[in-house]
C-alpha cells in the first residue's frame, strides 16, 4: 500500500526477542518479544517499521537549574501503534513472519485489519508532516508515538542528543546543552549557566562550580 513517498508492506512480522530500538544517556525505546511489525520502504529500500505490541519509552527531559529541576521525565508503556524510521536494516535478523495467533494477541482478527490500522496511522502522520523523504535515516532515528489524546509524541534521536515533542512541550538535549520549551516559558542550560525566558522577562543564572574534596 502506497503512502505518499512510502510503501507499507503487506506481510506482518513479529519480534523474536525483546529489543532495544534506541538507547543513549537520556532516552530509551524498547520492544517486547512478539510485537507486530510492518515494513515501510522508500524508493524500494527498507526504511522503517510500524510496530504494535508492548514496549517502553523513557525520556529524561529534566533541566537542572539553580532553582531546582525544571520539567519531569517521561515514562510510557507503548501499547499503541508507533512508527520508527532509521537503521531499519539492523532489525532484519530479529523479525520473523507473524501468524494468526500473534495478530489476535495484539487484538487483530486478520492481517487486513492490522494493515488497515497501520495505514490509517501512517496517513495521519503524513498529514501532520512528521515524515518526509529528506529525513536522515542513516544517522538518526525518528519515532512517532500515538497518544491517548489522539495526537502524537515525536522523538528524533541520535547517539549524542535528541529532540522530544509531547503536546505543547519540546525538549532538546545535545551534549551539555539542554532546552525545554513549554507554554509561556523557555529554559536553556549550558556550561554552568541557565537562561530562563518567561513573562517577557529574561533571567540569567550561573551555577556555582563544584568544590573538589
Amino acid at each position: 500500500m502506497r503512502l505518499h513517498h512510502f510503501e507499507l508492506g503487506g506481510d506482518p512480522q513479529k519480534t523474536i526477542e525483546d529489543l532495544t530500538l534506541f538507547r543513549n544517556d537520556r532516552c530509551l525505546v524498547e520492544l517486547s518479544k512478539r510485537t507486530l511489525a510492518l515494513p515501510l520502504t522508500f524508493d524500494e529500500k527498507l526504511q522503517g517499521y510500524v510496530f504494535h505490541g508492548i514496549g517502553k519509552l523513557v525520556v529524561d527531559s529534566i533541566v537542572e537549574t539553580t532553582r531546582g529541576a525544571v520539567g519531569r521525565p517521561t515514562v510510557k508503556t507503548l501499547d499503541r501503534p508507533f512508527l520508527m524510521l532509521g537503521r531499519a536494516e539492523d532489525l532484519r535478523e530479529s523479525l520473523e513472519p507473524a501468524d494468526a495467533l500473534d495478530l489476535r494477541e495484539v487484538g487483530y482478527e486478520s492481517t487486513t485489519e492490522f494493515i488497515e490500522e497501520a495505514s490509517e496511522f501512517c496517513e495521519d502522520l503524513l498529514k501532520e508532516r512528521h515524515t518526509n523523504g529528506d529525513f536522515d535515516r542513516q544517522s538518526s532515528h525518528l519515532f512517532v508515538f500515538k497518544s491517548e489524546k489522539g495526537d502524537s509524541d515525536v522523538l528524533v534521536a541520535k547517539k549524542k542528543g535528541f529532540v522530544f515533542k509531547s503536546g505543547r512541550k519540546i525538549y532538546v538535549s545535545k551534549g551539555n546543552k539542554s532546552v525545554l520549551q513549554c507554554p509561556g516559558e523557555i529554559v536553556v542550560s549550558k556550561k554552568g549557566k541557565t537562561v530562563v525566558i518567561a513573562n517577557n522577562n529574561i533571567l540569567v543564572e550561573r551555577h556555582a562550580p563544584m568544590k573538589e574534596d
